[in-house]
């Protein structure tokens, strides 16, 4: 949920809240105007009043929710086949919790579009699904002794 007044770690932080947020209430959202001391989000549709306005706090890295409007005056909120804010990142926030199943196995790019579709409602394409999944996955790096045995050590 998002209120007036909130703290952000970051800009990017705020993005990520308010991409499911948007997905999850079925509209999609634009940037008005951003820069490095300020944010500010308006809905895709023009005379719909929702709005999102955050600024930079002192000269930290915070982000501070001045105004949001959370009224729709939307003529008729449709069913988006490709969400705008239907990221690979955020796809991978979703998933990442879920990557194990309960029945053992992992899940496919299909078990993704399907589980997006019943949370938000939305159709995504297999190649974003796919992106999604890499993304949650955690990477192992190992390292062997082969590695210092050449010009580099």
């Amino acid at each position: 949920m998002i209120y007036k007044c909130q703290l952000f770690p970051s800009k990017k932080d705020l993005k990520r809240l308010v991409g499911p947020f948007a997905m999850r209430e079925n509209f999609e959202w634009k940037v008005k105007r951003s820069n490095k001391t300020m944010l500010h989000l308006v809905c895709i549709i023009d005379n719909c009043t929702w709005k999102l306005r955050a600024v930079r706090r002192d000269e930290r890295t915070y982000f501070q929710v001045r105004s949001f409007v959370n009224e729709h005056w939307c003529p008729l909120r449709e069913i988006y086949r490709r969400h705008r804010q239907a990221s690979v990142v955020i796809i991978g926030e979703v998933v990442a919790p879920k990557l194990q199943q309960q029945d053992g196995r992992l899940m496919r790019p299909k078990d993704i579009i399907a589980n997006m579709k019943t949370i938000f409602v939305i159709q995504i394409i297999y190649r974003l699904s796919l992106r999604g999944f890499r993304r949650s996955k955690r990477h192992v790096i190992k390292i062997d002794g082969i590695h210092f045995k050449g010009r580099f050590g």
